[in-house]
């Protein structure tokens, strides 16, 4: 630091200066500085004990320093603390809000802090209250509508942070459309930190306008607001979903009540009046109705008895216009009874929600809305056999109140109530059998209410049962369903109520299902058949069918002669029908549980794989890969000890290398008896076969040769299950590369649930078994391939030698090769003339006197020898 500048700042002019350094250790903390107007006003004594006093100063300074820091730490700890207190103590969301902005707000030191909320089903980003620092006015007004593919939303979906020096004139604002907002706040430097979990955007935490001025925001600032944002974001998403979950069970709760009324002896009125009113509360709606279609009249009419809500205009008698409409109407056939469609509107005067296209309201719902002074609706149709009979309407004095949420449980209790309206019209009738039927379609009605909303088979089954007995009129019965695995001529029962069947079935049980049809006796003392106890004099019974089997019987039974005509012959079909639907829903669940189950197991599965590529490395060693996939076995299967032997391809034999679940002496043991892969493959028949794992059950075991060593980990146990694992079974999953040599085996014994192997054990098996497959072969390639790079390494060695050594000796073999063709020319030069001497002499031995000789002689030697004179 340049301390004269500190003196040179001064507004009084300095004669005399004395300054030194603080410091703590090697730290710079800041200086101590001394002035004086006077000349000469400071000696070397004072410099002396003023370095005397700088080390007291530096090292107060410094804790005054760090006790700030702590502080400011220990402040910013307890927000967050709050913040993690906020969602376990708080269940309204805008309590939720309140405390959130509350834990905030003394972290950063800002005017303006609070969060912007994106509303995914109507693309609107809109700030929740509170919001510190903004009144609540503005904060209703501070909304903006993001439209589908615009930059806008790009923007949002980006989860960016966003940083601003001037909020009024900042690019991305304008892009959000919030440019406008930002002057009206009078928003300097601002910064947005995204709300996101798991890439799902939740909306924006602000934070705007520093205390001490425009100032921008620092690191430190932007940093701690990013945690406070991943803290809240997680708490907003776990409200939320604790919010839908309670919304949820409360629509649950208030379907079950509704249905158990539509269901009571209530009357009409009653049954509307209180479901009107319970949906609206649930809803949270201003106003309910409902129009139902008089058919005598031709005219839709408003159900007076039924309107809930507490507003004035509710209050005054409405006029006629918006109580009834005529069937004749041209404006029929566009209600919600006419063309049997749901309507959501968000806002009625003020244009559509989520930006889409204004929708069309025909001018009596106009009348309405403007009448009860309504922003938004809701309306369902009732429905019966495909024909429109009245509306269900839950209305708003706010905007965008409804979603289809609200749209489908007001549609769910509208098919309720449609059902009630039906049926009181239905009653209203006096002949017997329509009475009858009437109570047939009330059973069914229920019975089907019932299944939408139940699982529980007994339960379903004795919703029939009674149902069957009041509305046949039979004094007792029985309701058996059999079990569709196990079909054997004695048809094992898997479900019953009524009377206790017997352990076999009756002749007229065994006549019913060889014609699949009912069959009734009106009077036992007048027929073949015994009756099932005494007492009874008639019977019915009806076979239940599913899937083109029969699946149970309904018997019904009589104290009194033809107490069975073939109306409860037609009532019977019915629900005999209704049970086939509640067992093929139980069904239905138990196949739906059992793949969720297999699902589950398979994704755990894969997770351990995942796992397991995570924990292989390449520089690990193959007992250290191959433990690892044994652990991971362990875990995705039932199998607690797995053993993995490797294959050496050259001697054919198997060695434990990895395992897990035995114990030390096991282990050694185990590694001590390598074994032979041809006695292996003696065990590996193909009846064992099940994909490419051997299950061989202890039942079925062959010889074993005598060089496969074996060890027993389960305890012997006397009684156990058909699919009970037992002591010598065995599952081996050989190992081989892509040329099918063997590569090894792994071995699993001790299931945990003392059973044998589903199919997504076998599954799981084969998919750690490929990857150590994989494993084991590459590392015997590069096992190859190491000893192939030496012996390379070697031969290159060998030949750098050779081309040394030749290099250095080429002149002397070249010298000599030199002086040895030389001589081998002068040989064959002199072996030349030796054999042409010869050639001479045996030419001139051939002549008869001397002078032919000496010709000869000179004749040959001048020829051959090249002379000219001989």
């Amino acid at each position: 630091p340049d301390l004269r500048l500190a003196v040179e700042s001064l507004s009084t002019p300095v004669r005399a200066y004395i300054g030194v350094p603080l410091t703590v250790g090697a730290e710079f903390i800041g200086t101590l500085e001394l002035g004086s107007m006077a000349s000469g006003a400071f000696r070397e004594e004072d410099l002396d004990l003023v370095r005397l006093l700088s080390g007291q100063a530096a090292i107060a300074v410094h804790n005054a320093l760090l006790y700030q820091t702590e502080q400011r730490r220990t402040a910013e700890l307890s927000g967050l603390a709050q913040l993690a207190q906020a969602f376990s103590s708080v269940r309204d969301p805008n309590a939720l809000f309140a405390r959130l902005v509350d834990s905030i707000a003394p972290l950063v030191d800002v005017d303006i802090i609070g969060f912007l909320v994106y509303h995914e089903s109507h693309r609107i980003l809109e700030a929740r209250r509170p919001f510190h620092g903004l009144p609540d006015q503005f904060v209703e007004l501070y909304r903006t509508q993001l439209q589908s593919g615009s930059l806008a939303e790009k923007t949002l979906l980006d989860q960016d942070l966003l940083i601003s020096e001037n909020a009024s004139e900042d690019e991305k604002w304008a892009q959000l459309g919030m440019d406008h907002l930002a002057q009206a706040a009078s928003l300097r430097e601002t910064v947005l930190v995204p709300l996101s979990t798991g890439g799902h955007m939740l909306g924006y935490l602000q934070a705007s306008n520093h205390h001490n001025g425009s100032t921008p925001f620092t690191q430190a600032e932007l940093h701690l607001l990013m945690i406070v944002a991943n803290q809240t974001a997680s708490i907003i998403e776990n409200a939320n979903l604790v919010q839908q979950s309670r919304q949820r069970a409360q629509r649950a709760e208030a379907l079950r009540r509704i249905t158990s009324l539509a269901s009571s002896a209530a009357t009409l009125e009653e049954i509307l009046q209180y479901s009107i009113q319970e949906l609206a509360r649930m809803l949270r709606a201003d106003v309910g109705a409902i129009f139902l279609l008089d058919q005598e009249h031709g005219e839709l009419k408003l159900h007076h008895p039924s309107i809930f809500g507490s507003t004035p205009q509710l209050a005054a008698q409405p006029p006629d216009r918006i109580t009834h409409m005529t069937m004749d109407d041209p404006q029929f056939h566009f209600t919600v009874t006419g063309s049997q469609h749901i309507q959501i509107l968000g806002s009625i005067f003020q244009g559509s929600r989520g930006g889409e296209a204004r929708r069309a309201v025909i001018p009596f719902y106009k009348a309405v809305f403007s009448h009860w002074g309504l922003e938004s609706i809701v309306a369902v149709p009732l429905v019966v056999q495909n024909e429109g009979i009245g509306e269900l309407w839950f209305g708003s004095l706010s905007m965008d109140s409804f979603e289809q949420g609200d749209a489908q449980v007001a549609a769910t209790a509208a098919g309720q109530l449609a059902g009630v309206v039906e049926q009181t019209f239905l009653r209203g009738q006096t002949d017997e059998s329509l009475r009858r039927r009437v109570d047939q379609l009330t059973a069914i009605t229920r019975i089907s209410r019932e299944l939408s909303t139940s699982l529980d088979l007994n339960y379903l089954l004795n919703l029939v049962y009674d149902e069957a007995l009041r509305t046949t009129r039979a004094d007792c019965g029985t309701i058996m369903l059999f079990d569709l695995d196990n079909q054997t001529d004695n048809h094992a029962v898997r479900f019953f109520v009524g009377d206790m069947p017997n352990t076999e079935l009756s002749p007229l049980e065994r006549l019913v299902f060889e014609y699949d049809a009912p069959q009734t006796v009106p009077d036992f003392s007048r027929s073949e058949y015994e009756p099932p106890h005494p007492g009874i004099q008639s019977t019915l019974v009806v076979p239940v069918s599913h899937q083109r089997r029969i699946a149970g019987l309904i018997s019904l039974h009589g104290k009194m002669v033809d107490q069975f005509d073939q109306t409860a012959v037609e009532i019977s079909q019915s629900l005999a029908v209704q049970a086939a639907v509640a067992l093929n829903n139980a069904l239905a669940y138990e196949e739906q549980t059992r793949h969720g189950a297999l699902l589950k197991r398979e994704l755990e599965t894969l997770s351990r794989l995942i796992q397991v590529s995570r924990v292989l490395k390449p520089n690990q060693s193959l007992q250290q890969s191959l433990a690892a996939i044994a652990t991971a076995i362990a875990s995705a299967t039932p199998f607690q000890v797995v053993v993995i032997n490797v294959c050496d391809p050259d001697t054919q034999i198997l060695s434990s290398l990895a395992g897990t679940g035995l114990s030390p002496d096991q282990w050694a043991d185990l590694q001590a008896h390598p074994q032979p892969w041809r006695s292996i493959q003696q065990l590996l028949l193909q009846e064992f076969l099940v994909g490419d794992v051997f299950y061989i059950p202890e039942s079925k075991t062959p010889a074993i040769p005598p060089d496969v060593y074996t060890i027993s980990v389960v305890p012997s146990l006397d009684t156990r299950s058909e699919d009970a694992w037992r002591r010598d079974d065995m599952l081996l999953v050989p190992m081989y590369d892509s040329d099918l040599n063997p590569l090894g085996l792994i071995s699993v014994d001790a299931p945990a649930d003392n059973r044998r192997p589903d199919r997504p054990t076998f599954e799981a098996l084969e998919v750690f078994a490929a990857q150590a497959s994989i494993i084991v072969e590459s590392h015997h390639r590069a096992g190859r391939l190491e000893r192939e790079v030496e012996q390379l390494a070697r031969e290159k060695s060998r030949l750098e030698l050779a081309t040394v050594q030749s290099r250095s000796n080429l002149p002397l073999m070249l010298h000599k090769e030199l002086e040895q063709a030389i001589a081998l020319r002068g040989l064959g030069e002199r072996m030349e003339r030796i054999r042409a001497s010869l050639e001479i002499a045996a030419a001139a031995n051939r002549q008869e006197n001397e002078n032919d000789v000496l010709r000869t002689l000179a004749g040959e030697m001048l020829t051959r020898f090249a002379m000219q004179v001989a």
